[in-house]
Formats: C-alpha cells, sequence, structure tokens
C-alpha cells in the first residue's frame, strides 16, 4: 500500500514502540526507536504524542507526524548567545 503524500511540515515515520507513557490530561507519549541506516550505526529513539494509544511496547508502527516547535534561546554561561529549538512530533490522526 503507498503512502499518501505528506505535506509540508509532515513526516511518516515507522519504527518499534519502545515506551508508552499516559498523560494526565489524556492521550499518549510513544517513544518509538527507528531502524538504522546501517549495522554500524546506532538507532535513534524519537517520541511522539498521540491521542490514542499507538499499540503496544515492541510492536512496530507506522505513523504521519505533524512537527512543531519553539525557539530554545538561551545565554551560554560564558554569555554568548545560542540559538535552538525543540521539536515535537503530534502524530495525525
Amino acid at each position: 500500500m503507498a503512502d499518501k503524500p505528506v505535506a509540508d511540515g509532515q513526516a511518516v515515520l515507522a519504527g518499534r514502540i519502545d515506551a508508552i507513557t499516559p498523560v494526565e490530561t489524556g492521550g499518549y507519549f510513544t517513544r518509538l526507536i527507528l531502524p538504522a541506516p546501517d549495522q554500524f550505526t546506532s538507532p535513534a529513539y524519537v517520541e511522539v504524542q498521540s491521542k490514542q494509544r499507538l499499540g503496544q511496547v515492541g510492536e512496530d508502527t507506522r505513523v504521519t507526524v505533524q512537527v512543531r516547535g519553539a525557539r530554545n534561546d538561551f545565554q551560554r554561561k560564558n554569555g554568548s548567545e545560542a540559538k535552538s529549538a525543540r521539536n515535537y512530533l503530534h502524530v495525525i490522526e
């Protein structure tokens, strides 16, 4: 089955569910292990937020996410300014 085209600011992630954390206000944070690109590279871990549970720990899943983020600028101890960002991945349900 072919994936639907994703819009700007979206991505498709496929990986294995590593951990699931229910959110008190509703929904779930799910940590996924993404496949390593080769045998010499460690797999990547990402966390996605969803309204519904995506599966059980150990199961493989494939989701489309909306990529969101916020600025994370701060002053270093030496006084220089660092410009960074925090990224949030929300499952499109």
